[in-house]
């Protein structure tokens, strides 16, 4: 079977972290002959992120984290998640709850989503 690790960065994402991975352990189950594997790499959070992650991870074995100290951004979140994986396949995903700028998070199983005010359909 081969295995595949979603990195997914965090900044403050308290709100969404729980949902975020109950709604894709769903999708992901159903896909046969891959086994799925979570690294959440917790970007520096003021929030209780770090907190959650820490509690997915003790509850299940197909989550674990990195945290860094501070804010270093996504980009760095992001490397640090690659250089922490060992599946033979990795998706690099990139979720922002950012409640206060956006109207509509939409669907987190769905296609479409919000930035910044802006709705946009992903391709």
């Amino acid at each position: 079977m081969k295995t595949i690790d979603i990195v997914v960065p965090c900044y403050n994402e308290q709100e969404v972290i729980a949902a975020y991975y109950e709604e894709t352990s769903k999708h992901v189950a159903a896909i046969n002959n891959y086994s799925f594997r979570y690294i959440f790499v917790n970007d520096g959070s003021r929030d209780n992120t770090l907190l959650l992650l820490k509690g997915l991870a003790a509850d299940h074995d197909d989550v674990r984290y990195v945290s860094f100290s501070r804010n270093f951004g996504k980009e760095a979140a992001m490397f640090a998640g690659l250089k922490n994986t060992t599946a033979d396949y990795v998706i690099c995903l990139l979720y922002t709850s950012d409640a206060a700028d956006e109207e509509d998070s939409g669907d987190l199983g769905g296609r479409r989503h919000t930035q910044k005010k802006k709705k946009t359909e992903q391709m």
